[in-house]
């Protein structure tokens, strides 16, 4: 069943993210948030932000920067821009100034 497979899906993911697999932290993270458990997406996006997948520094900006907390979104963009990632330094040039 439907249900099954997505807790199946869940424990998997974390299992291979508790082993730094940050792909799997990713894919849980989208979960995570798909499901209203923004925190924990929060936690996982960094995870895998920090394992070196660049983009999700830049999702966590735009969800800092939705929040209106410009000093946390400041931040990840800093991390995607300097990972290499043109839309974090676009971004950057688009926050108000500190």
């Amino acid at each position: 069943d439907k249900n099954g497979n997505i807790a199946t899906a869940i424990a998997l993911y974390k299992r291979a993210c508790d082993s730094n697999e940050f792909t799997s932290c990713a894919n849980l993270a989208i979960i995570e948030q798909r499901n209203s458990k923004h925190d924990n997406a929060k936690l996982l996006y960094a995870k895998a932000c920090d394992g070196g997948l660049i983009e999700h520094c830049h999702y966590l900006g735009v969800w800092a920067k939705n929040d209106g907390d410009h000093q946390t979104a400041r931040k990840w963009f800093n991390k995607s821009c300097s990972g290499g990632n043109n839309n974090g330094c676009k971004e950057l040039q688009l926050l108000p100034a500190e």
